[in-house]
């Protein structure tokens, strides 16, 4: 299993074994120690690791299935990521959580983004 780590400072990260751009911020790396590592340079943050039960979801354990309140910032962006979902330039959680569940309201009701 592999931990999944997004480039969140510079616009692109090198090293012996691993690259990463902006374009695709996103790298998996399949060791702790790398990214515990990768993470200390504060150019990255953790969005998935192993012990996650809904690893390619983004959804914190034990979630209900829409994103609520109980979600951390870095779950309600990934899980925008993985919809497609525009937030638009919000930053705050409660702007992120209004943004997604705006759009899925939109959706739900056959009604245009």
């Amino acid at each position: 299993m592999a931990y999944k780590l997004k480039l969140i400072r510079g616009r692109s990260y090198a090293s012996l074994t691993v690259l990463v751009k902006a374009q695709n911020p996103f790298v998996h790396v399949t060791s702790k120690s790398a990214a515990d590592f990768l993470v200390a340079s504060k150019r990255f943050e953790l969005v998935e690791t192993p012990d996650d039960e809904s690893q390619a979801s983004g959804k914190p354990k034990d979630a209900p299935d829409a994103p609520d309140e109980s979600w951390t910032i870095s779950q309600l962006t990934a899980y925008a990521a993985e919809n497609d979902i525009d937030l638009d330039g919000a930053r705050a959680k409660a702007d992120i959580l209004a943004k997604i569940q705006e759009v899925e309201s939109a959706i739900d009701y056959g009604e245009d983004e």
